[in-house]
């Protein structure tokens, strides 16, 4: 958009842009502490996600399933612990109570509903065909958050049972440990590799170190306060891990490309002769108005799958706005 006619008063937006460009001390201390505090407050927002969210709850097959899981005890497990015995038979009397001891630990966190082993139900689906393993169903408390929690307490003591015994974990809530993981390793795989690839493609272009730093700072201010965001918003409702994807690659993207065009404006108005008062307040009045406006478009585009009742495509819409 262009610049009002001379001698018209300034827009709402240029005079924000003065107000910036006359406190630039105070302006960058307040964004150092908020950038900060968001980084530290998001660095830890996957443990507070769910993962999955392709059921419709509400819906027929889910209905169905919780029937199942009320009447016959049919559903995914939270927890499957495989011991093995590589001495022998997982029936044996020593083995089997130093299982039944390890479990007694386990069994008393408040987290813990219950544990089904073939010691005390005499399943034999619970026993590898030849004896050397056995499988033990943990049953957990609470939702997604407070199982996560439960299974980070009682994860050393399923693994504490004495030698001979070899543990392996797994289970719905281990599965959701992993895929944590997993996001937590991409999102640090975009910081270390995406920022300084961005950092040198715009030191090229701009050819200024102080220009081609400011866009990968925006970045790296996005991803932090999205991830910030969605942890403040996954105390209200069930988020999916799949929104941290989302909003880091739209925050870094489209933050990078904000950043571009914020400051090439300020450059032109600079070589225009402004100065640099009057070239942030034209910068922010005319860039920066294009730059609400799209940020505003993608909002409003993403928002429309909040009205989807798919968790994960709303978990999409959510990380995406924020």
């Amino acid at each position: 958009p262009a610049l009002p006619p001379e001698g018209a008063p300034p827009s709402p937006s240029a005079r924000r842009g003065a107000a910036i460009a006359r406190r630039p001390s105070a302006v960058l201390g307040l964004f150092a502490v908020v950038i900060t505090a968001m980084g530290f407050y998001g660095a830890s927002v996957e443990e507070h996600l769910a993962v999955g969210g392709l059921d419709v709850p509400g819906s027929e097959s889910a209905l169905a399933a919780e029937e199942a899981g009320r009447r016959f005890g049919v559903g995914a497990a939270d927890l499957l612990i495989l011991y093995r015995n590589p001495e022998g038979d997982v029936r044996d009397a020593e083995f089997g109570s130093r299982i039944i001891d390890g479990l007694e630990a386990v069994l008393a966190d408040e987290g813990v509903v219950g544990a089904t082993t073939v010691y005390d139900t005499n399943q034999r689906t619970l026993v590898s065909r030849d004896g050397s393993e056995t499988l033990v169903v943990v049953s957990l408390a609470g939702d997604s958050a407070q199982k996560l929690a439960t299974f980070y307490r009682i994860e050393p003591l399923l693994r504490a049972i004495e030698p001979p015994v070899e543990t392996a974990v797994g289970g719905l809530v281990a599965f959701t440990v992993l895929v944590q993981q997993a996001a937590r390793e991409d999102a640090t795989a975009a910081e270390v590799i995406a920022l300084p690839f961005a950092a040198l493609l715009t030191l090229l272009f701009f050819r200024g170190v102080v220009a081609a730093l400011l866009p990968i700072v925006i970045g790296a201010f996005a991803m932090a306060g999205s991830a910030a965001l969605v942890r403040i918003a996954a105390n209200f409702t069930e988020i999916s891990i799949f929104a941290m994807s989302v909003g880091a690659f739209l925050g870094l993207g489209l933050s990078i490309d904000y950043a571009l065009l914020l400051v090439q404006r300020f450059r032109e108005e600079l070589a225009d002769g402004a100065d640099v008062q009057d070239a942030v307040a034209a910068t922010v009045d005319t860039a920066g108005r294009a730059v609400w406006v799209s940020g505003l478009t993608v909002t409003t585009s993403l928002s429309a799958l909040l009205l989807v009742p798919l968790p994960v495509l709303r978990s999409v819409a959510i990380g995406g706005v924020l």
